[in-house]
Protein backbone atom coordinates (compact mmCIF):
# COMPACT_ATOMS: atom_id res chain seq x y z
CA UNK A 1 0.00 0.00 0.00
CA UNK A 2 1.39 3.38 -0.84
CA UNK A 3 0.22 6.97 0.04
CA UNK A 4 0.40 9.82 -1.60
CA UNK A 5 1.02 13.56 -0.22
CA UNK A 6 1.54 17.35 -2.05
CA UNK A 7 4.30 19.61 -0.43
CA UNK A 8 6.59 21.85 -1.64
CA UNK A 9 4.85 21.36 -5.33
CA UNK A 10 6.13 17.90 -5.18
CA UNK A 11 4.25 14.55 -5.33
CA UNK A 12 5.21 12.55 -2.67
CA UNK A 13 4.63 8.27 -2.82
CA UNK A 14 5.31 6.83 0.57
CA UNK A 15 5.22 3.10 1.73
CA UNK A 16 3.79 4.59 5.63
CA UNK A 17 1.38 7.69 6.35
CA UNK A 18 4.18 10.32 7.20
CA UNK A 19 2.76 12.96 9.91
CA UNK A 20 1.36 16.11 9.39
CA UNK A 21 1.67 16.25 5.22
CA UNK A 22 -1.31 17.49 2.84
CA UNK A 23 -2.91 14.07 1.25
CA UNK A 24 -2.62 14.06 -2.71
CA UNK A 25 -6.43 14.05 -3.82
CA UNK A 26 -5.16 13.17 -7.61
CA UNK A 27 -4.05 9.13 -6.92
CA UNK A 28 -3.57 8.42 -10.61
CA UNK A 29 -0.55 11.19 -11.11
CA UNK A 30 3.19 10.05 -11.51
CA UNK A 31 4.93 10.65 -8.27
CA UNK A 32 8.06 12.68 -8.23
CA UNK A 33 9.64 11.69 -5.48
CA UNK A 34 8.89 7.55 -4.09
CA UNK A 35 9.89 7.11 -0.27
CA UNK A 36 10.68 3.64 1.38
CA UNK A 37 11.12 3.41 4.97
CA UNK A 38 13.92 0.76 6.71
CA UNK A 39 13.72 0.45 10.65
CA UNK A 40 16.49 -0.23 12.10
CA UNK A 41 18.00 -0.53 8.38
CA UNK A 42 22.23 -1.03 8.76
CA UNK A 43 22.25 0.98 5.72
CA UNK A 44 24.85 -1.64 4.18
CA UNK A 45 26.07 1.37 1.62
CA UNK A 46 28.19 2.45 5.41
CA UNK A 47 30.78 -0.51 4.50
CA UNK A 48 30.98 0.90 0.78
CA UNK A 49 33.88 3.53 -0.05
CA UNK A 50 32.94 7.09 0.42
CA UNK A 51 33.83 10.39 0.49
CA UNK A 52 32.79 12.95 3.61
CA UNK A 53 31.14 15.80 1.66
CA UNK A 54 29.57 17.84 4.31
CA UNK A 55 29.86 18.34 8.01
CA UNK A 56 27.25 20.50 10.31
CA UNK A 57 27.94 22.37 13.54
CA UNK A 58 25.89 21.21 16.07
CA UNK A 59 22.48 21.95 16.07
CA UNK A 60 20.57 23.63 19.56
CA UNK A 61 19.94 19.73 20.30
CA UNK A 62 23.44 18.59 20.15
CA UNK A 63 23.00 16.76 16.67
CA UNK A 64 25.62 16.76 13.82
CA UNK A 65 24.92 16.22 10.24
CA UNK A 66 27.19 13.97 7.55
CA UNK A 67 26.63 13.71 4.22
CA UNK A 68 28.66 11.40 1.89
CA UNK A 69 28.93 11.09 -1.57
CA UNK A 70 27.99 7.49 -2.70
CA UNK A 71 28.78 5.50 -6.01
CA UNK A 72 30.28 7.80 -8.73
CA UNK A 73 28.27 11.05 -6.85
CA UNK A 74 25.04 8.60 -7.49
CA UNK A 75 23.60 8.47 -4.39
CA UNK A 76 23.87 10.71 -0.86
CA UNK A 77 24.33 9.95 2.26
CA UNK A 78 22.41 11.64 5.37
CA UNK A 79 23.63 10.45 8.51
CA UNK A 80 22.96 12.27 11.83
CA UNK A 81 24.32 11.51 14.90
CA UNK A 82 21.40 10.23 16.84
CA UNK A 83 21.55 7.82 14.17
CA UNK A 84 18.57 8.50 11.58
CA UNK A 85 19.78 7.74 7.76
CA UNK A 86 18.22 9.23 4.50
CA UNK A 87 20.01 7.61 1.27
CA UNK A 88 18.92 9.86 -1.71
CA UNK A 89 19.48 9.31 -5.15
CA UNK A 90 21.25 11.92 -7.33
CA UNK A 91 18.22 13.02 -9.25
CA UNK A 92 15.96 13.19 -6.20
CA UNK A 93 13.59 10.99 -7.10
CA UNK A 94 14.04 7.91 -4.43
CA UNK A 95 14.69 8.04 -0.89
CA UNK A 96 14.86 5.67 1.41
CA UNK A 97 14.94 6.58 5.53
CA UNK A 98 16.06 4.17 8.48
CA UNK A 99 16.22 5.09 12.20
CA UNK A 100 17.59 3.16 15.45
CA UNK A 101 15.25 1.78 18.28
CA UNK A 102 15.92 4.82 20.14
CA UNK A 103 14.05 6.55 18.03
CA UNK A 104 9.85 6.37 16.70
CA UNK A 105 9.01 7.04 13.23
CA UNK A 106 7.70 10.32 14.55
CA UNK A 107 11.29 11.43 15.51
CA UNK A 108 12.43 10.34 11.61
CA UNK A 109 10.21 12.21 10.16
CA UNK A 110 10.86 15.37 11.30
CA UNK A 111 14.07 15.28 9.17
CA UNK A 112 11.87 14.08 6.46
CA UNK A 113 9.79 17.23 5.87
CA UNK A 114 12.63 19.49 6.96
CA UNK A 115 16.41 19.17 6.05
CA UNK A 116 15.94 16.14 3.40
CA UNK A 117 12.59 17.52 1.47
CA UNK A 118 14.67 20.80 1.32
CA UNK A 119 17.77 18.97 -0.09
CA UNK A 120 15.68 17.04 -2.70
CA UNK A 121 14.25 20.34 -3.59
CA UNK A 122 17.27 21.65 -4.67
CA UNK A 123 18.46 18.77 -6.14
CA UNK A 124 14.54 19.39 -8.32
CA UNK A 125 16.58 22.65 -9.22
CA UNK A 126 13.80 24.48 -6.62
CA UNK A 127 15.77 27.60 -5.19
CA UNK A 128 14.02 27.75 -1.36
CA UNK A 129 14.73 30.43 1.19
CA UNK A 130 15.12 29.60 4.78
CA UNK A 131 11.66 31.34 5.72
CA UNK A 132 8.00 30.62 6.45
CA UNK A 133 5.23 32.48 3.97
CA UNK A 134 1.80 34.10 4.62
CA UNK A 135 -1.02 35.26 2.44
CA UNK A 136 -2.32 38.67 2.47
CA UNK A 137 -4.87 39.62 -0.67
CA UNK A 138 -4.31 36.26 -2.62
CA UNK A 139 -0.59 37.07 -2.18
CA UNK A 140 2.73 35.16 -0.87
CA UNK A 141 4.68 37.08 1.55
CA UNK A 142 7.53 35.46 2.98
CA UNK A 143 8.51 36.19 6.56
CA UNK A 144 12.55 35.59 6.08
CA UNK A 145 13.61 37.15 9.59
CA UNK A 146 16.79 35.99 11.37
CA UNK A 147 17.60 33.96 14.35
CA UNK A 148 15.75 35.08 17.36
CA UNK A 149 13.43 37.06 15.70
CA UNK A 150 10.47 34.28 14.79
CA UNK A 151 9.96 33.79 11.58
CA UNK A 152 7.26 30.85 12.28
CA UNK A 153 6.06 32.75 15.39
CA UNK A 154 5.25 35.23 13.46
CA UNK A 155 3.44 33.25 10.70
CA UNK A 156 1.49 31.83 13.77
CA UNK A 157 0.60 35.35 15.03
CA UNK A 158 -1.01 35.97 11.59
CA UNK A 159 -3.02 32.71 11.11
CA UNK A 160 -4.22 33.55 14.63
CA UNK A 161 -5.25 36.53 12.85
CA UNK A 162 -6.69 34.96 10.24
CA UNK A 163 -5.00 34.70 7.47
CA UNK A 164 -3.42 31.30 6.07
CA UNK A 165 -0.30 30.44 6.06
CA UNK A 166 1.26 28.83 3.07
CA UNK A 167 4.61 27.04 4.55
CA UNK A 168 6.78 27.37 7.25
CA UNK A 169 10.64 27.01 7.53
CA UNK A 170 11.07 26.14 3.99
CA UNK A 171 9.79 28.39 1.36
CA UNK A 172 9.88 27.01 -2.29
CA UNK A 173 10.27 29.33 -4.70
CA UNK A 174 9.24 28.43 -8.74
CA UNK A 175 10.30 31.10 -11.65
CA UNK A 176 7.58 31.84 -13.42
CA UNK A 177 9.26 33.98 -15.70
CA UNK A 178 7.83 37.35 -15.52
CA UNK A 179 7.04 36.89 -11.75
CA UNK A 180 7.81 34.21 -9.33
CA UNK A 181 5.80 31.52 -7.27
CA UNK A 182 5.47 30.38 -3.61
CA UNK A 183 4.75 26.57 -3.63
CA UNK A 184 2.55 25.19 -0.15
CA UNK A 185 4.29 22.82 2.13
CA UNK A 186 2.44 21.15 4.68
CA UNK A 187 -0.95 22.69 7.16
CA UNK A 188 1.42 22.89 10.37
CA UNK A 189 3.40 25.42 12.03
CA UNK A 190 6.55 23.88 14.45
CA UNK A 191 7.12 26.02 17.45
CA UNK A 192 8.87 26.15 20.48
CA UNK A 193 7.58 26.24 24.15
CA UNK A 194 8.31 29.56 24.56
CA UNK A 195 6.56 30.85 21.09
CA UNK A 196 3.15 28.93 21.89
CA UNK A 197 3.63 30.91 25.33
CA UNK A 198 3.53 33.70 23.97
CA UNK A 199 1.10 33.49 21.72
CA UNK A 200 -1.59 31.26 23.34
CA UNK A 201 -0.48 31.84 26.79
CA UNK A 202 1.05 28.11 28.00
CA UNK A 203 3.86 26.52 26.62
CA UNK A 204 2.46 23.15 26.61
CA UNK A 205 -0.90 24.53 25.14
CA UNK A 206 0.25 22.97 21.43
CA UNK A 207 0.33 19.10 20.62
CA UNK A 208 4.18 17.90 20.81
CA UNK A 209 5.56 17.06 17.33
CA UNK A 210 6.83 13.71 18.63
CA UNK A 211 4.99 12.75 21.71
CA UNK A 212 7.39 9.87 22.84
CA UNK A 213 10.43 11.56 22.92
CA UNK A 214 11.10 13.29 26.15
CA UNK A 215 14.26 15.53 24.80
CA UNK A 216 12.78 17.02 22.23
CA UNK A 217 9.74 19.47 22.74
CA UNK A 218 9.04 21.38 19.79
CA UNK A 219 5.35 22.01 19.39
CA UNK A 220 2.76 22.75 16.69
CA UNK A 221 -0.20 24.26 15.30
CA UNK A 222 -2.72 22.20 12.68
CA UNK A 223 -3.83 24.87 10.13
CA UNK A 224 -6.66 22.29 9.20
CA UNK A 225 -8.19 22.23 12.63
CA UNK A 226 -10.71 25.32 14.74
CA UNK A 227 -10.01 28.95 12.56
CA UNK A 228 -7.30 28.02 10.97
CA UNK A 229 -6.04 27.85 7.38
CA UNK A 230 -3.70 26.68 4.97
CA UNK A 231 -3.68 27.82 1.60
CA UNK A 232 -2.96 24.38 -0.45
CA UNK A 233 -2.54 26.05 -4.12
CA UNK A 234 0.77 28.31 -5.11
CA UNK A 235 0.59 32.16 -4.83
CA UNK A 236 2.63 34.75 -6.79
CA UNK A 237 5.24 36.56 -4.49
CA UNK A 238 4.26 39.90 -3.42
CA UNK A 239 6.84 40.80 -0.95
CA UNK A 240 9.94 39.51 1.29
CA UNK A 241 10.69 40.71 4.94
CA UNK A 242 13.82 40.02 6.29
CA UNK A 243 15.37 41.94 9.62
CA UNK A 244 18.25 43.46 11.38
CA UNK A 245 19.03 44.32 14.90
CA UNK A 246 18.12 47.89 15.84
CA UNK A 247 19.33 49.63 19.66
CA UNK A 248 16.99 49.39 22.24
CA UNK A 249 16.09 53.59 21.56
CA UNK A 250 15.26 52.78 17.91
CA UNK A 251 11.54 53.05 16.28
CA UNK A 252 10.40 49.90 15.11
CA UNK A 253 10.33 50.62 11.31
CA UNK A 254 10.31 48.85 7.68
CA UNK A 255 12.67 50.00 5.02
CA UNK A 256 12.84 48.78 1.39
CA UNK A 257 16.11 47.50 0.11
CA UNK A 258 17.84 47.99 -2.90
CA UNK A 259 18.04 45.16 -5.49
CA UNK A 260 21.52 44.46 -4.80
CA UNK A 261 20.90 44.61 -0.93
CA UNK A 262 17.94 42.10 -1.10
CA UNK A 263 19.95 39.96 -3.31
CA UNK A 264 22.28 39.99 -0.27
CA UNK A 265 19.90 39.04 2.45
CA UNK A 266 18.27 36.42 0.02
CA UNK A 267 21.28 35.29 -0.12
CA UNK A 268 22.24 34.92 3.19
CA UNK A 269 18.72 32.64 3.83
CA UNK A 270 18.48 30.05 1.25
CA UNK A 271 17.79 26.76 2.52
CA UNK A 272 20.32 23.64 2.31
CA UNK A 273 23.26 26.90 1.27
CA UNK A 274 25.94 24.01 2.68
CA UNK A 275 25.09 21.48 0.12
CA UNK A 276 24.95 22.80 -2.87
CA UNK A 277 27.26 22.06 -6.12
CA UNK A 278 28.44 24.68 -8.83
CA UNK A 279 25.60 23.78 -11.00
CA UNK A 280 22.72 24.34 -7.81
CA UNK A 281 24.54 27.42 -7.05
CA UNK A 282 24.52 29.00 -10.28
CA UNK A 283 20.91 28.43 -10.61
CA UNK A 284 20.18 29.97 -7.34
CA UNK A 285 22.38 32.82 -8.34
CA UNK A 286 20.27 33.30 -11.46
CA UNK A 287 16.78 33.17 -9.93
CA UNK A 288 17.59 35.35 -6.40
CA UNK A 289 19.00 38.24 -8.41
CA UNK A 290 16.26 38.30 -10.51
CA UNK A 291 13.40 38.05 -7.60
CA UNK A 292 15.43 40.56 -6.08
CA UNK A 293 15.07 43.47 -9.42
CA UNK A 294 11.16 42.27 -9.18
CA UNK A 295 10.04 41.96 -5.60
CA UNK A 296 10.53 44.25 -3.13
CA UNK A 297 12.51 42.98 0.00
CA UNK A 298 12.04 45.11 3.03
CA UNK A 299 13.34 45.04 5.96
CA UNK A 300 12.04 45.05 9.74
CA UNK A 301 14.33 47.49 11.97
CA UNK A 302 13.52 46.17 15.80
CA UNK A 303 15.15 45.14 18.59
CA UNK A 304 16.55 41.91 18.52
CA UNK A 305 14.78 38.77 20.63
CA UNK A 306 10.77 38.31 20.25
CA UNK A 307 9.26 41.56 20.09
CA UNK A 308 5.80 42.58 20.48
CA UNK A 309 3.69 40.09 17.64
CA UNK A 310 0.80 42.57 17.49
CA UNK A 311 3.52 45.32 16.30
CA UNK A 312 5.25 43.14 13.73
CA UNK A 313 2.10 41.90 12.31
CA UNK A 314 0.49 45.47 12.23
CA UNK A 315 3.93 47.03 10.63
CA UNK A 316 3.72 44.21 7.49
CA UNK A 317 0.38 44.21 6.97
CA UNK A 318 0.33 48.60 6.44
CA UNK A 319 3.57 47.91 4.21
CA UNK A 320 1.89 45.11 2.48
CA UNK A 321 -1.35 46.96 2.11
CA UNK A 322 0.36 50.28 1.10
CA UNK A 323 2.85 49.46 -1.62
CA UNK A 324 0.10 46.91 -3.35
CA UNK A 325 -2.47 50.46 -3.04
CA UNK A 326 0.33 52.13 -4.68
CA UNK A 327 1.41 49.44 -7.35
CA UNK A 328 -2.60 49.17 -8.65
CA UNK A 329 -2.87 52.97 -8.60
CA UNK A 330 -3.79 54.68 -12.09
CA UNK A 331 -0.69 56.68 -11.75
CA UNK A 332 1.50 53.76 -11.02
CA UNK A 333 0.04 51.97 -14.03
CA UNK A 334 0.74 55.11 -16.57
CA UNK A 335 4.30 54.37 -15.75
Amino acid sequence: MSFLYHAFGLLLQSSRPIPGLYPASDKKAAADVFIDFEKNSSNNCLNLSKSLWYESPKDQMGQILRVWRLGEDQYFLFHYSDGTRFLIDRSGKHVTASWSDMLTFEDMATYLIGPILGFILRLHGVVCLHASAIVINSLAVAILLPSGYGKSTTAAAFAKRGYPVLSDDIVAITDQGKSFQVEPAFPRLQLWPSSVKALFGQGDALPRITPENPYWDKRYLDLCRDNYRFQSSPLRLAAVYTGKHADAKDIPRIDTFSAHEGFIALIANTYSSGLLDKKMRALEFDVLSRLAASVPVKCLKSQKNLIDLNQTCDLVLDDVLGFLTSINSPEHEKQ
